[in-house]
């Protein structure tokens, strides 16, 4: 497990969060336990000296290293080019497996092909919900778009009575290749067409 960059983008209603060391430790616990592994409190224990690990903890079973989990150390950093910290767990999945059950969990590939971030500013009714905004991008759009968010919310008297202004971003990916700007332009404009059409909304233009 390598965590590094934003856990959470920021949005109107939460500050941008970076990954951390006891996130990252959480994690590590959720996986032992979904293999069927509970932790006592007594099996973690402080390492100190890794070689690519500050702060490095160790989960043990008997005399047997479960796992390790740290912080990445910034000479390993620089050498991988990765920027700000970075926090990196490793389990012992031969050992898990032969000596801990658990149900069999589904896992799935990580995208192969790069993700697109649009975002879309526009003016709106008061009376309409951010969940309306959201079911009719995913109504609009069933092929490529992965998440809709809502990073703003403005109010002003200058917007116009009863009118606000919402900021949303975009996700767009093809899990079969990589988007070319004239598909991605097509659907923002499908999903643009259809907020002016169905909600009334005044797209802000750059």
């Amino acid at each position: 497990v390598l965590l590094n960059g934003l856990r959470h983008p920021g949005s109107w209603d939460h500050k941008k969060e970076p990954f951390s060391f006891y996130f990252l430790k959480s994690t590590i616990q959720n996986m032992l336990t979904a293999s069927g592994f509970v932790v006592p409190l007594n099996s973690w224990q402080y390492q100190g000296d890794h070689a690519q690990l500050e702060d490095c903890i160790a989960c043990m079973h008997k005399d047997e290293v479960v796992g390790v989990y740290g912080r990445v150390r910034k000479k390993l950093l620089k050498e991988s080019g990765l920027q700000g910290p970075a926090y990196y767990g490793n389990l012992n999945l031969d050992l898990l497996e032969h000596k801990f059950s658990a149900p069999r969990l589904k896992a799935a590939e990580p995208p192969r092909f790069p993700e697109v971030h649009r975002d879309l500013s526009m003016i709106l009714d008061r009376s309409i919900r951010y969940a309306d905004l959201e079911k009719l991008a995913f109504t609009t759009d069933k092929g490529l778009l992965r998440e809709v968010g809502l990073f703003d919310v403005y109010e002003d008297a200058k917007l116009g009575e009863n009118k606000k202004s919402y900021a949303l971003s975009f996700v767009l990916r093809d899990d079969e290749k990589t988007l070319t700007d004239k598909e991605i332009d097509k659907t923002m404009q499908r999903i643009m067409d259809a907020y002016e059409r169905e909600m009334g909304a005044v797209i802000r233009k750059a």
